[in-house]
């Protein structure tokens, strides 16, 4: 057997792997999302915007201009959820606590939960309002109530799917 030939009998198997395991299908690369969240029209300055994947819950404050900003999610299948209610500063806070949901800090903090945000993991994280139901830290804007249903994954009718890399997903609240 040649040089040439035993060259290209190694050569020609390494490339086809490595070509083939770059491809696009790789779902173990994360996804980011980011997006505005309107009600009505205008823009929701306070609240949370959480997606449930498969691996489970990750939520982001709603910034101060209505954007919100995941730096890495899994891919697939999201339902997502909004609420304001933890920006409700007249809400009524159970001495114990609060809710059982957790949210991450403001979109401009540093990664959670894998880098994206995550379901009670990391620095910043609280688990409900602040006390005397001031805005939850990082959710400085303005109250704005929404319709509850909003705020439950299986009533909200809010979907998407997410693909590697960048995505864009505004979340326009109409009713």
């Amino acid at each position: 057997m040649t040089r040439t030939t035993r060259l290209l009998l190694v050569a020609t198997p390494l490339f086809a792997a490595v070509t083939l395991g770059c491809g696009k299908g790789n779902t173990n690369l994360p996804a980011t999302a980011t997006g505005t969240v309107t009600y009505k029209g205008t823009k929701l300055t306070a609240g949370t915007v959480t997606f449930h994947t498969k691996d489970g819950p990750y939520s982001r404050f709603i910034d101060t201009d209505g954007t919100y900003n995941f730096t890495e999610l899994p891919v697939g299948e999201a339902k997502v959820t909004v609420e304001t209610e933890s920006a409700n500063k007249d809400k009524k806070v159970p001495s114990y606590g609060g809710s059982d949901s957790k949210i991450n800090a403001p979109s401009s903090a540093g990664p959670k939960k894998g880098g994206g945000g995550g379901a009670g993991k990391g620095p910043g994280m609280t688990s409900s309002p602040a006390p005397g139901g001031a805005p939850a830290s990082g959710s400085s804007g303005t109250y704005t109530k929404i319709p509850e249903k909003y705020a439950t994954p299986d009533t909200s009718g809010l979907r998407t799917t997410l693909e590697r890399g960048s995505n864009t997903y505004d979340i326009p609240l109409n009713d």
